[in-house]
């Protein structure tokens, strides 16, 4: 059973399946190497076929679970179930010890697979370094060699999270849908040469498709084609639920999640179920976690959330990025120094306008630690490096970006959480408003949280900081993990799955990785197979 994105490769499968070769001596295990120094270090010949050539106990069991990859969102087919199941139907044709080792290959890559980043992070705009490693081949194939039960051991390396077993079952249940043949994907909504459509218009072709998708029938039959106050409250609780602002107006994002497919659904759980794998499965007693694309942190501890509390995250342009780190302790009452984009990006060209601009703004403007007078310099011709070399302070109160707390977290993005001087943006639904940092609506409750084992913590403790109005760095007696992740759909309180939006467009990014991949396997199959052919027709 293959999964569905198979069908973009249908015109290099009909080719490959047209040429008359043993596609089994064309095809070599990725882990070669490895493989060949663990069977000498170890004195074997096979590992999963017994001494008549025929398949232990195990091979049939990976074979299973290799033959269910799909349920993961991975693709069986790069695990040699073809040449496999040749060797079931006809073992004269494939040499016992070059099935054995092919074997090898996919328990290795299945694993890895189920356990780490399984494409390059670049690729996909992530950073390896904050994920889970791949397990090493000689020791899943100790593994292997030593194990009485080995599907005990490969359910271990399926995450056990609430979340991925859901998403699992959606999986499998739009994977079902999708197969069916009589299945016909929803009719496509558009508004045409119109940009918007707004309570009280008409449109002749959406609105009846509206009100058939919604079951929502025109009060007054002769108008079918407009867009009343009672389809508007339903697109309003769709647009809602999808965590977009509730106007009742349709323009380009809610006509985009109204065309969300089946297939696109079945897509973007995929790529979380990926993401859910990078993870490590442990987490501490206490930690912090936000999702970016649902713009909301999360404090743990005992299991048992804490605080929840919505956040502000990057815009497109300046995303949040997803890593982890510790949460070391909280400054309170902080200055803010211009990070080097928002200096570069936005800053500079004030500067080069208005010397004055910043100073207007109460933001001073130092150099080796001493202030300067903005008007001396240059801006005009002012080159990067005597930029970089020149800092912008901004001194604690009511207007600095950072608001009255900033949490401390070291890390080479410079991205932190902290307190806002704008709460208005946090009555928005699509909260994509700073420059990479995560502002937090309840920030005095999270330094709370943080500080609230060091030992002269009290109630009053964070209120008191703030109140002497000067800048004070308290350390947590013990450091905290945090977690940025980029999880597009999550789990409601009932039991149900919100497919949010992918703001930063990662899931399309993904997607679009994996099925390159797909028909980067085809094609070098191909080249593989036709080397082979012309190789036998010289000799």
């Amino acid at each position: 059973m293959y999964m569905r994105y198979h069908i973009l490769c249908t015109a290099l499968i009909l080719l490959l399946s047209a040429f008359p070769f043993n596609r089994a001596e064309a095809q070599t295990a990725k882990f070669s190497e490895p493989i060949n120094n663990f069977y000498q270090t170890h004195s074997i010949q096979t590992l999963w076929l017994n001494s008549n050539g025929q398949l232990q106990q195990k091979a049939l069991t990976l074979i299973r679970y290799l033959e269910d990859a799909w349920k993961h969102g991975l693709n069986p087919e790069i695990y040699h179930l073809d040449i496999i199941n040749a060797y079931i139907q006809n073992p004269q044709n494939t040499a016992p010890r070059y099935l054995d080792t092919l074997i090898s290959d996919a328990f290795i890559r299945y694993a890895q697979d189920l356990t780490s980043m399984r494409v390059n992070a670049n690729d996909i705009e992530q950073f390896e370094r904050y994920w889970r490693k791949p397990l090493p081949a000689d020791l899943l194939l100790a593994t292997a060699l030593r194990t009485t039960d080995l599907e005990e051991y490969l359910k271990t390396l399926t995450p056990t999270s609430t979340l991925y077993k859901r998403l699992q079952e959606e999986l499998i249940q739009l994977h079902n849908e999708l197969s069916q043949q009589n299945y016909i994907e929803a009719a496509t909504f558009s508004l045409g040469d119109r940009r918007y459509l707004k309570p009280g218009q008409h449109h002749t072709d959406l609105v009846p498709k509206l009100r058939t998708h919604f079951r929502i029938p025109a009060k007054d039959p002769s108008q079918t084609g407009m867009y009343d106050e009672y389809l508007a409250n339903e697109i309003s609780i769709f647009q809602r639920k999808n965590y977009i602002e509730p106007d009742g107006i349709i323009g380009p994002k809610t006509l985009s999640l109204l065309n969300r497919t089946k297939e696109d659904q079945f897509y973007q759980i995929i790529a979380n179920m990926h993401r859910l794998r990078w993870m490590d499965s442990y987490r501490p007693d206490k930690y912090i976690l936000v999702n970016i694309p649902a713009s909301t942190l999360w404090a743990v501890n005992d299991g048992a959330v804490e605080l929840e509390t919505p956040v502000i995250v990057g815009r497109k342009k300046r995303p949040t990025l997803s890593f982890q780190t510790e949460v070391r302790g909280v400054r309170f009452n902080p200055t803010w120094t211009v990070p080097p984009t928002i200096k570069r990006q936005d800053y500079f060209p004030l500067l080069q306008e208005d010397p004055l601009a910043l100073q207007k703004k109460g933001i001073e403007i130092r150099y080796d630690g001493e202030t300067i007078d903005p008007t001396t310099v240059d801006w005009v011709n002012l080159d990067p490096r005597e930029l970089h070399a020149l800092q912008m302070v901004q001194a604690p109160g009511q207007d600095n970006p950072l608001g009255r707390i900033r949490i401390l977290m070291p890390n080479k993005f410079n991205i932190y959480l902290h307190d806002t001087s704008n709460p208005e943006y946090f009555l928005e639904y699509d909260r994509q408003f700073s420059s990479g940092c995560v502002r937090v609506k309840d920030p005095e409750k999270l330094a709370n949280f943080i500080l609230s084992e060091n030992k002269n913590w009290n109630e009053n403790y964070v209120e008191n900081k703030l109140s002497t109005g000067r800048m004070t760095d308290i350390l947590a007696e013990k450091q905290i993990p945090v977690y940025l992740l980029y999880l597009t759909i999550w789990l409601n309180d009932d039991g149900s799955i919100t497919y949010g939006p992918d703001i930063y467009e990662w899931d399309e990014l993904f997607i679009n990785v994996l099925k390159q991949e797909n028909l980067t396997i085809q094609r070098n199959q191909l080249k593989t197979n036709l080397n082979t052919r012309v190789a036998s027709s010289n000799s």
